[in-house]
């Protein structure tokens, strides 16, 4: 077979090289029209170049513009007129026809086109890239014209709005590019009846108008008699409409010559392509007859057939590949065998696995007409189990369980698996599942004799129920997972999935997803309340707390965010941003004339930054605020979670000069005998001590001896939760310093905060 393959294919290669010559021709063609197309994308990214140069020109000379302190004063202070003659004023030198100015919101104020309908920004994808990459540009289509916009921020120093310019697409901007690009240029646009319109082109107009005609994605078009390599390019969609840019270079007069020589061609390629079908008509006969056997054998293995008899051919080679596919048939069955058997069985007890109880599971709820119960068996203090008496006795444990739950479970038809380590589910249909639960309660409350040893096993049973919970096998599975957790973590036996505790962590969780962009989207704020002397002398600080008001959900209050944001440790990042602007703010009143020292309340995994001190030090230095104008609070239970790591914090604040204070004293687990070993100056008196220290005397007592405690320790005391003037007098009478509460003032944003401020201190 080598030997005729060879002759054949050695008299072909002469036949060709006899006819080399006209081969040089094609191959010439060839070479010229792939030297075109890569002119016509050299030409394609020099247009594409020039049109980001063009934005990144207009984006720049509108910075310059926004910039100007006059003009954003103009836009702060004006009216809609005022502030669309404005812009209209600046916009003339920038050559930009259309001009929008919208706020933080996206209403629009200021429109001399009149595009913004209801007061609404038209362009929220140009919008949504400004604010994600601080300015955007595009082309749009604007009351049947393509204009190029670009949207950049206005400044003050924060972003008080954005400002849209735009430039029309005229035969001017395609002439530009044109001589730029060496590429006749043409926009388009497709209106809903599937014809195309022209915004500007250097065509001439009669091969413009039989361009509009075309289907102007073809790369060779014929133009009033005159061929041109063509590219279409999209250069803006969305709200408005799309724009296509049309690319073209003609080439009547450089193709011309090669037209006679086609037909030449056509004629020799031909020729050859018969000799070709008849080479390789007889080579095929030799090799592919057999080869298509073999190949049906093996569509027969990749369906998972592997009876097959597999013919040997005649010619040696093939046989020898023959002979290799019948040996790889029998091995991928047998292998087969054994991945099936170990992908649906437990290789220790023999129960079928997690995939095959899945399986099983979605086969009884699409044939059953019986509610399916599913329960999920987790054993409890089994680590402990293997750690004691070794992993070779946890083995036999749960084989002796998987036997006996086996036997349970199959008297009710049911099935029984091991999904993995200590974890058994099993699933019955209709109420069997009751008297179920109560023969497997009962055999865990029998010994377990293990290697002489009697041992008291235990387990936590999580339920979810078809189709009350779920209606899928990995729906179910999942609800009966979630209540055996709960069973474990309220210490109870049985429990049964509740969907109404997942919906509400659902939410939370879509909360604290809302919460990492609120940092970044301005979306948090400090709110102030005051601390008051209560000796008369109209001293003031205050306490920094932070509010979220969501763009969605409204106001979001403290208790439903912080919690979640401390379990996942993104509370640093909100404890770095209190921080920072509170050092802002406190600069800010210190600079006003009415300095407060401001405090700030710290986390339990804030205790365990040891980056924290350095971090509150280039808050104070960036913003210019002296040390003692900031104090930071802690809980009792914080520093108890790890004490050692949270003291050298501690520590580290107090050397660098940082007031601290213990907040809701009284409601931790330590007493002023373990305070006193902390480094702080103030002490916190719980609300809950406060509300009622008028009327009990007992809470009096706990505060008058809290207070004369800490005076002892050289601590200053505040009462939190002052709501009357009675207890603001009683707190005076019992020594405390300072009071805190509704009583002098709410939480409010810092310029209500400092106008209180003064109107408190008389200035």
């Amino acid at each position: 077979m080598r030997f005729r393959v060879t002759l054949l294919f050695t008299t072909l290669l002469a036949v060709v090289l006899g006819v080399s010559f006209f081969m040089v021709s094609a191959a010439n063609l060839g070479i010229f029209e792939e030297q075109a197309e890569q002119e016509l994308e050299t030409g394609q990214r020099v247009f594409n170049r020039l049109l980001e140069q063009n934005s990144k020109l207009l984006i720049q000379a509108t910075q310059v513009l926004v910039g100007d302190f006059a003009f954003r004063e103009a836009l702060a202070t004006a009216d809609g007129p005022t502030m669309l003659s404005a812009l209209q004023n600046h916009a003339k030198r920038l050559g930009a026809e259309l001009v929008l100015l919208s706020d933080l919101q996206g209403s629009v104020p200021a429109d001399n086109l009149g595009v913004a309908r209801d007061g609404v920004y038209p362009f929220p994808d140009l919008m949504q890239a400004a604010r994600k990459d601080g300015v955007a540009s595009g082309i749009k289509v604007v009351k049947g014209e393509a204009y190029e916009l670009v949207v950049v921020p206005v400044k003050a120093p924060v972003v008080i709005g954005w400002i849209t310019l735009g430039v029309k697409l005229t035969g001017k901007v395609a002439k530009d590019l044109k001589e730029m690009s060496d590429l006749e240029v043409t926009f388009l646009t497709k209106d809903g009846k599937g014809n195309w319109h022209s915004f500007a082109s250097t065509l001439p107009a009669e091969q413009l108008k039989d361009l509009l005609s075309h289907p102007t994605h073809e790369k060779r078009l014929e133009l009033a008699g005159a061929p041109y390599q063509s590219r279409l390019l999209p250069i803006a969609g969305g709200g408005g409409g799309h724009v296509y840019a049309v690319l073209q270079r003609p080439l009547l007069e450089i193709l011309a010559p090669f037209y006679a020589l086609q037909k030449a061609l056509l004629a020799l390629a031909i020729a050859s392509l018969l000799l070709c079908i008849l080479a390789s008509f007889k080579v095929a006969g030799v090799v592919t007859t057999p080869l298509h056997r073999l190949v049906a054998v093996a569509k027969k293995i990749r369906d998972g057939s592997y009876a097959e008899k597999v013919e040997r051919p005649e010619t040696s080679e093939l046989a020898e590949l023959a002979d290799s596919l019948d040996h790889m048939q029998v091995a991928i069955a047998e292998r087969e065998q054994e991945i099936l058997a170990l992908a649906y069985r437990d290789s220790l007890t023999g129960l079928v696995n997690r995939a095959g109880f899945l399986s099983e599971l979605g086969r009884r709820l699409e044939n059953s007409t019986q509610s399916q119960t599913v329960m999920l068996l987790d054993l409890d203090r089994f680590q402990q189990l293997n750690d004691t008496l070794g992993h070779v006795a946890g083995d036999r444990v749960i084989m002796r369980i998987g036997f006996w739950l086996h036997a349970e479970v199959a008297r009710f038809g049911g099935v029984l698996a091991r999904l993995g380590g200590d974890e058994f589910a099993f699933v019955v249909s209709g109420t069997d599942y009751q008297e179920v639960l109560q023969l497997v309660l009962q055999g865990f409350e029998r010994q377990l004799a293990v290697d002489e040893r009697k041992l008291d096993v235990r387990a936590s049973i999580g339920i979810a129920s078809y189709p009350e919970h779920a209606a899928t096998a990995q729906d179910l599975l999942r609800c009966a997972d979630e209540a055996m957790y709960v069973s474990k973590r309220k210490k109870c036996t049985v429990s049964v999935y509740d969907a109404a505790k997942r919906q509400f962590r659902e939410e939370h969780l879509s909360l604290l997803g809302d919460l990492k962009e609120a940092l970044n989207q301005e979306q948090l704020t400090l709110h102030y309340q005051p601390k008051v002397a209560l000796d008369g002398s109209r001293h003031c600080e205050a306490e920094a707390l932070v509010r979220w008001e969501h763009p969605v959900r409204g106001f979001v209050p403290p208790f439903e965010f912080i919690p979640f944001a401390e379990q996942t440790g993104y509370i640093r990042e909100i404890t770095h941003w209190v921080i920072a602007r509170a050092c802002i703010d406190g600069a800010e009143l210190l600079a006003a004339g009415t300095p407060v020292r401001i405090s700030v309340n710290l986390s339990t995994r804030d205790l365990l930054d040891a980056a924290l001190p350095a971090f509150v030090d280039s808050c104070l230095t960036m913003a210019g605020l002296p040390k003692q104008y900031l104090c930071l609070e802690i809980t009792e239970s914080g520093v108890m979670e790890d004490p050692d790591r949270a003291l050298e914090t501690l520590h580290a604040l107090r050397n660098m000069g940082m007031a601290l204070a213990i907040d809701d004293y009284g409601t931790g687990y330590s007493s002023l005998a373990y305070v006193k070993q902390l480094p702080v100056s103030e002490l916190k008196i719980d609300r809950a001590f406060v509300k009622e220290v008028v009327e009990s005397e007992a809470d009096a007592m706990i505060v008058r001896s809290t207070t004369e405690l800490a005076h002892s320790l050289g601590f200053k005391v505040v009462a939190e939760g002052v709501e009357t003037q009675e207890i603001s007098d009683k707190l005076h009478e019992l020594g405390c310093d300072f009071g805190q509460g509704y009583f002098y003032s709410r939480p409010v944003p810092l310029a209500a905060f400092a106008a209180w401020l003064r109107k408190y201190q008389g200035l």
